[in-house]
């Protein structure tokens, strides 16, 4: 599931035997402040890496910030559950092609367990290419795509959690760090 990391830490131009401490700042893209604080910490060096998540309603405010600093070191977050009670987002394919992903009002899951008692792995796919592509439509250098946790409390699930999907998919959209970030 990840990268081999001789290979990985020469991509980053370190030495084969080189250790790095990577401190990610997950989920830009989810709401204002979320965007704000990611690109603060990213400028500060207090984080060293974060990951957007696509389907979200601030995500084309931090994919403009991300073009704007290419050194930013930016992946996306695949996510196919949507677990706020008054803050949810769709997935970004059409409904028709992923109904197996959606409540009843449209929008993904709440839960892990609602998700893997609907969820179709093909419409999976399709939902993962989705969110690669309008990343990279929106100008993202992708470096990496990130796998979610799951959250006890929250029940979440990402499409991460499913890693050949999440492989398969970033290859054939051309992404070739697809290592997960924990």
């Amino acid at each position: 599931m990840f990268l081999d990391p001789v290979t990985t830490l020469r991509r980053l131009g370190y030495r084969d035997d080189a250790k790095l401490l990577i401190i990610h700042g997950d989920d830009a893209g989810m709401c204002y402040s979320a965007n704000i604080a990611t690109a603060e910490a990213l400028k500060k060096g207090i984080v060293t890496s974060t990951s957007v998540l696509v389907p979200c309603p601030w995500f084309l405010h931090f994919a403009e910030w991300a073009k704007g600093n290419p050194e930013a070191d930016v992946g996306i977050h695949l996510t196919v559950t949507s677990e706020w009670d008054h803050y949810r987002w769709r997935p970004l394919s059409p409904a028709d092609r992923v109904p197996s992903l959606v409540d009843k009002d449209g929008f993904f899951w709440r839960t892990t367990k609602e998700l893997f008692e609907h969820a179709v792995l093909d419409e999976i796919d399709i939902e993962a290419r989705a969110q690669i592509e309008m990343a990279l439509r929106w100008g993202l250098n992708l470096l990496h795509i990130r796998r979610g946790q799951k959250d006890p409390r929250r029940g979440r699930c990402d499409a991460g959690e499913l890693p050949d999907a999440r492989r398969a998919v970033a290859k054939n959209c051309g992404v070739g760090a697809t290592a997960a970030l924990v």
